[in-house]
């Protein structure tokens, strides 16, 4: 948008434009704004309070708002003032938001509102807490969670609609599969009355022969298993790094949007994180032999 305003006080200084301009500068401007405002990134870089300022008292402005990407970190900046506008930017535009997806925020004490946000599709980072059990979602469909144990803050009870959902299964340890991980997702999947028919399971390599053997023949008829191994550069998992798993939710976030996360053919290894293990940062390992990553049930 200050892209747009600066090329338009640009061109009003040119000779014959002024009367133009004042014709359409407003239909261009318009354009622009409903261009970038329905998904907004916020990072540390950006200008918070204007931001906040902007869709707090602009209710139009705040109302093209549909998607918020929350990726506040990595630079060491004081994260207290950013949250404390992200609170004020998520309050002014919950009538309408759909996703809130959590990239990263250094702030582990930021409270995301979930009381008076009804979103459809949320991407959790792993630090900072869920929605509480009183808080029932009803629009809630699609979750993309960091692990299993996050599973307990959305029932069948509390998220009636809860029909997708994409998790990293890790198992650093065999000990924590069989007494926790395992429980929580056939807990999970077998709850009476849930709406799940969907659920991605993201695996480290060397995990998935356990996981299917032993999950496998738990997983109710109506839910559809698509498991995905992660590209062989991100093992073994307990080295993969923060800067890493970041860039893993966001493969999991733009998959989320176009689609490719709930789609059980599009939803390889290959359609979520081509390209990403170039970029990898954990400690290299060399990659296993080729095969499928993929396995349906």
């Amino acid at each position: 948008m200050e892209l747009v305003e600066r090329i338009l006080c640009f061109a009003m200084e040119t000779r014959g434009m002024t009367v133009i301009l004042a014709r359409v500068a407003r239909f261009m401007y318009e354009r622009a704004v409903k261009c970038l405002y329905p998904t907004i990134r916020i990072t540390w870089f950006m200008r918070h309070k204007s931001l906040a300022l902007a869709v707090k008292r602009n209710k139009r402005l705040a109302g093209l708002v549909k998607s918020i990407i929350v990726d506040m970190g990595g630079d060491g900046s004081s994260p207290r003032e950013g949250s404390k506008s992200l609170v004020t930017i998520l309050r002014a535009v919950a009538p309408n938001l759909r996703d809130l997806h959590i990239l990263r925020n250094d702030d582990n004490y930021v409270d995301y509102g979930y009381s008076f946000i009804k979103i459809h599709s949320l991407l959790l980072d792993g630090h900072h807490t869920p929605p509480s059990y009183n808080l029932i979602n009803s629009n809630l469909a699609h979750l993309i969670a960091d692990g299993p144990h996050e599973f307990s803050h959305f029932s069948a009870k509390l998220c009636p609609s809860l029909a997708h959902v994409a998790t990293f299964v890790m198992m650093p340890y065999p000990i924590l599969w069989e007494e926790d991980t395992k429980p929580q997702l056939i807990a999970f999947i077998n709850q009476p009355g849930s709406p799940l028919c969907y659920l991605v399971l993201i695996l480290a390599h060397g995990t998935e022969s356990t996981v299917i053997a032993e999950l496998t023949p738990s997983v109710p008829d109506h839910i559809q298993l698509v498991i995905v191994l992660l590209p062989p550069a991100f093992s073994p998992y307990h080295e993969i790094n923060d800067c890493d798993f970041r860039n893993l939710r966001e493969k999991m976030s733009e998959a989320h949007f176009n689609g490719t996360l709930w789609d059980a053919k599009q939803c390889t290894a290959v359609g979520l994180f081509g390209g990403l293990e170039k970029h990898v940062q954990s400690p290299y390992r060399p990659p296993s032999p080729p095969h499928e990553y993929r396995t349906h049930r």
